[in-house]
């Protein structure tokens, strides 16, 4: 008996381990700020799956503030009404803003109405692409989200595999949201 025991907490020590996601090793933040694309993403949140069918590729723009501290703003379109915790989104282009609080380099995590995020970056080049991993955390549900992100609205396309892979390893089962281009909405300084 104490051997099944013994198994069963080494293969839910094991299983917990594979799910561990670390950040890029070396992240050079420096390097990382700028203006990117938001090029694919595939999202187990249901507020994504609401909003993913009416977004157009969004442009995020990751800086930093007086006091040395990351700021994310992300501007995007949408095509329709949209309804986030019952209220209407307007059409066309619209803006979310963050600061991100440091955790370790390259970890990183924010508030926002949709609840707390643990933000990762996974992988990146720092000139072509980058794979960010949110974890949020809203009224005691968990769902998480990867996005690629590309300095150009292209895919990518030689980490378009890694990707699609690193989505499977977490359980990601829905289809990989690719934003289409359109009216492109950049983010004002805030």
């Amino acid at each position: 008996m104490f051997q099944v025991i013994a198994f069963l907490l080494l293969l839910s020590y094991h299983q917990c381990q594979a799910t561990e996601i670390t950040a890029q090793k070396d992240f050079d933040i420096s390097k990382f700020l700028g203006q990117w694309y938001g090029i694919a993403a595939q999202s187990s949140c249901p507020m994504f799956q609401q909003m993913k069918k009416d977004m157009t590729l969004p442009i995020i723009v990751y800086s930093l503030d007086k006091d040395h501290n990351i700021k994310v703003s992300i501007g995007y379109k949408t095509c329709q009404l949209i309804f986030l915790f019952t209220l209407p989104r307007p059409k066309g282009c619209q803006q979310m803003d963050a600061k991100y609080d440091t955790i370790a380099n390259g970890h990183y995590k924010h508030n926002s109405v949709h609840g707390d995020n643990e933000v990762v970056i996974v992988m990146t080049d720092y000139s072509g692409f980058a794979m960010e991993y949110t974890k949020t955390k809203h009224e005691g549900d968990t769902c998480v989200t990867v996005k690629l992100y590309g300095r150009t609205m292209d895919m990518p396309g030689n980490v378009k595999h890694e990707f699609e892979e690193f989505n499977k390893k977490l359980g990601l089962k829905d289809d990989i949201k690719v934003f289409q281009k359109g009216e492109q909405c950049v983010p004002h300084a805030v």
